[in-house]
């Protein structure tokens, strides 16, 4: 069986490297890819006005698979613009978790010293259409001594015992006001 593959990469060097993976993972396992490119980049953004086009949902769900590579360039367009195509995506195909195999392989240097086959293999679990990562508001049990209000856009509240506190930065951060 072949499985229609669309490759989505803004940076080719990137993404043809991956690409190379998947081919040989396909000749390992006895499965064949049949893959098609779309150019819905930054490159395209800064000529039409969008990363990709209105019937982009339609269109990406003719395919067995994508192949996500890196749609982002920061020095061509801003971040929240290549993350609104990125979570169209995610959003539009309920994909609510990414999976991040970490592993390291006999003979592959690490930068970490103490670091082997041995002692490196996890797997992260990273929600994607959801809370912090896709710029939701949230309040969790409110009045509460456990309770949650969370803001990414750049104010994080923290409540408990009923009370807020304001915290601005950058990044989340929760204060333990007991």
């Amino acid at each position: 069986m072949t499985h229609l593959c669309l490759i989505l990469s803004g940076r080719v060097e990137i993404t043809d490297e991956a690409v190379r993976v998947l081919d040989a993972a396909a000749d390992i396992h006895g499965f064949e890819v049949a893959t098609e490119s779309f150019d819905w980049s930054c490159d395209r953004y800064l000529e039409t006005g969008a990363m990709m086009p209105d019937n982009a949902l339609e269109t990406l769900g003719e395919f067995d698979s994508i192949f996500l590579g890196c749609i982002g360039d920061a020095d061509k367009v801003e971040d929240h613009i290549s993350l609104a195509m990125l979570l169209t995506i995610r959003k539009g195909f309920d994909q609510y978790v990414n999976l991040r195999p970490i592993k390291l392989y006999p003979g592959v240097s690490s930068p970490i010293a103490t670091a082997s086959p041995e002692t490196v293999d996890i797997l992260v679990i990273r929600e994607n259409t959801e809370s912090l990562y896709a710029g939701l508001d949230r309040l969790v049990a409110l009045g509460c001594r456990t309770g949650v209000a969370d803001n990414i856009q750049g104010r994080i509240n923290a409540v408990g015992k009923g009370d807020a506190v304001v915290v601005e930065g950058k990044h989340p951060s929760f204060v333990d006001n007991r």
